[in-house]
């Protein structure tokens, strides 16, 4: 009755106070159920979709292409959102925008795609997503900004009409060059029979018109024209061709006359030297009748002199008009010693000596045509140029870039998702900074990769550029094929051998793409035990290495494996379970692959030391290079979700970093 009355007295009071307490209660309570959500993984995620990726397009064709982004936050959160559509090849910001993005507002762009550029290649473009929840008293967010990119490629290839406009350059290039090496080899057997001559005549003149066609400057014409041919400027390539033709024309006629003269030079020379030795030999016939002669001694003896000091004049070096008036003095000697013969008139003379007849230090002269020079020159058709960020150079199609380790991509692969009613999206996440970081080391992101593949996508269009990129995928999604459609499902309910298998697929879509044979694997957390089930079931063959982060190598034990079934997936969480069959079946083989294990420690755990999820020993890794990185959990943050975070923990991108180089 006492507390009647009291209620009756007091009613309004305590019926506000009531009031009051129930606000407060649901306020709070709100608060912490919102919290929780944010810590067990329940923040904003951004998803980012394009109608297409790549693109075949010929020169000035057109085609639109759409995206749509969208975001999953707490209803109680709004979305602060950046959006970049960037053309990576030339380095340019096309568009860029800020704005709040509601769940039930997607935001959606279209773009027009041009291939403007001459030739054959490839274009670069990408629209980056990126949206961070505010903290205000019914939003509990970290505030750290959710990203997706979509990198769409655009091969670029010459139109109809251009193509049979190069087939005619073409063939008006392989002439000119044709005639262009022609030229020079005989240029090249002008200068050799210029040489000849100049042994033993003077051709002073001739020298210089030959020295001036020596010093034309082919070598830079022939360099101009394969830059225009290299740079497809068939228009400029057409308009040189016809300049140098000319060009041609006047010094081949050049050749040609220079040719005719030394040619006739060399004949009156060896008509010269015909005449000298028939004139010789006419001597030495007369010597060997005559040299007993008494009357005709001491003339003979005077003949071969004369004969002799002419022909040491005919072997100097001299005009050929020299060379035939001697040619002509020794046979005028000759005739008139074989006309004195004749006649038997001479003077008698008593010990004479008749001398040898010189020998002849002559020789007559052949010609060449031609001397063979090879221009090096294969004219093929030139290789696509793929730019990035500014930077052009021949796209990645010769086998040994395709095959360089260097150049392989980089595919990352997430964890265990905290909680089972979390979208799977959330899982790319994980990743954010370390992606980042590599690009500005020269690893291009190129987003994310789900099993489904369109069939109109060129094997290869994601490497063409030469430069390794990075890729985010998740083994939480597989693709239902209906008749007419793919749809992309969330499946978190699986054990791990199940997205061991799923990766193979991913794997071999990631190689689809990049026409890569390899793959190297940057995986965290349960991620490392999906990877390493994957080598173990399908081989090394497609990983060239793997990274591991915070993998739980030999399993979970006690609180955590305890905790991991309330809010996680149980098929996942038995398998990770330290005394499962998955662990003992996993740990039966040494992996046969470059690994790097990084693992966390410096939280006490139940007595022992980890990250607070991995216990040490539970991370460690036989036949691995194993990482220790000292750190601390925070609150009910623990080191283990921390060792992503590059900013917190340097030392694991450094890690990251130079596995990657090796």
């Amino acid at each position: 009755m006492r507390w009647e009355r009291f209620f009756k007295r007091h009613k309004t009071i305590i019926i506000t106070l009531a009031v009051i307490l129930t606000i407060i209660l649901i306020f709070f309570g709100a608060q912490i159920i919102l919290f929780l959500n944010f810590i067990i993984g329940n923040d904003v995620v951004v998803r980012l979709d394009a109608d297409k990726e790549y693109f075949s397009l010929k020169h000035n064709q057109e085609e639109k292409i759409n995206f749509q982004a969208s975001v999953i936050t707490n209803p109680f959160c709004k979305a602060t959102c950046k959006y970049d559509f960037y053309d990576i090849s030339d380095d340019v910001l096309v568009d860029s925008d800020e704005f709040i993005l509601n769940p039930t507002n997607p935001l959606k762009k279209e773009y027009q795609i041009k291939a403007d550029k001459p030739g054959k290649g490839q274009d670069l473009y990408r629209f980056d997503m990126e949206c961070i929840s505010r903290n205000t008293i019914l939003c509990r967010t970290g505030e750290e900004p959710s990203t997706r990119s979509i990198l769409v490629a655009v091969d670029y290839d010459l139109n109809d009409e251009e193509k049979l406009q190069k087939e005619y350059v073409k063939g008006k290039l392989d002439s000119l060059l044709a005639d262009i090496g022609d030229i020079r080899s005989r240029i090249k057997a002008l200068t050799a029979n210029a040489n000849q001559l100049n042994e033993f005549l003077i051709i002073s003149e001739m020298n210089k018109r030959i020295f001036d066609l020596e010093n034309l400057d082919f070598q830079s014409k022939i360099t101009e024209l394969l830059r225009l041919w290299e740079n497809y400027d068939y228009d400029s390539l057409e308009g040189q061709i016809v300049n140098l033709q000319k060009e041609f024309d006047k010094n081949i006629a050049e050749v040609y006359l220079l040719n005719a003269e030394l040619s006739n030079i060399a004949t009156e020379y060896n008509l010269t030297i015909e005449n000298v030795v028939y004139s010789r030999n006419k001597l030495q016939d007369l010597k060997k009748e005559y040299s007993n002669n008494k009357t005709l001694k001491s003339s003979l003896s005077i003949t071969i002199n004369d004969f002799n000091n002419e022909i040491k004049a005919f072997e100097n070096r001299t005009s050929i008009e020299d060379k035939k008036r001697i040619a002509e003095n020794i046979s005028i000697i000759v005739n008139k010693f074989e006309n004195l013969a004749k006649n038997n008139i001479g003077l008698a003379e008593e010990n004479v000596e008749i001398g040898e007849i010189e020998e002849l230090n002559i020789k007559t002269i052949k010609l060449l045509d031609k001397i063979s020079v090879d221009l090096g020159i294969e004219l093929s058709d030139p290789l696509p140029r793929c730019c990035v960020f500014g930077g052009c150079k021949t796209c990645c199609v010769t086998e040994e870039c395709v095959n360089d380790p260097g150049k392989y991509p980089v595919v990352f692969l997430h964890g265990h998702a905290f909680s089972k009613d979390v979208s799977a999206e959330y899982s790319l996440e994980a990743f954010n900074k370390i992606q980042k970081r590599l690009e500005d080391e020269g690893y291009l992101n190129a987003g994310a990769v789900t099993l489904y593949t369109k069939t109109d996508a060129r094997y290869g269009y994601l490497s063409y550029a030469d430069i390794p990129i990075t890729l985010k995928t998740s083994y939480y999604f597989d693709v239902f094929h209906e008749p007419e459609n793919y749809v992309i499902v969330q499946t978190k309910s699986e054990n791990i051998d199940t997205y061991s298998i799923r990766l193979k697929e991913l794997i071999e879509v990631i190689k689809y793409k990049t026409g890569k044979p390899k793959v190297k694997i940057i995986a965290f957390s349960m991620g490392g035990l999906v990877a390493r089930r994957y080598v173990q079931i399908f081989d090394e063959n497609d990983v060239e290495t793997l990274i591991l982060i915070g993998t739980p190598n030999n399993g979970i034990y006690d609180n955590i494996n305890s905790y991991c079934p309330i809010i996680g997936e149980n098929l996942e969480c038995r398998d990770m379970d330290a005394n499962s069959l998955f662990i003992n079946k996993l740990n039966r083989d040494i992996l046969d692959v470059k690994t790097h294990n990084i693992i966390g420690t410096g939280c006490l755990m139940n007595g022992n030391k980890g990250d607070g999820i991995v216990l040490e020993e539970n991370a460690y890794l036989r036949n691995a290079t194993n990482y220790y990185i000292n750190g601390t959990c925070k609150r009910i943050e623990p080191l283990h979700i921390n060792l992503l975070n590059v900013d917190l923990y340097p030392e694991v991108y450094d890690i990251i970093s130079d596995a990657l180089e090796e």
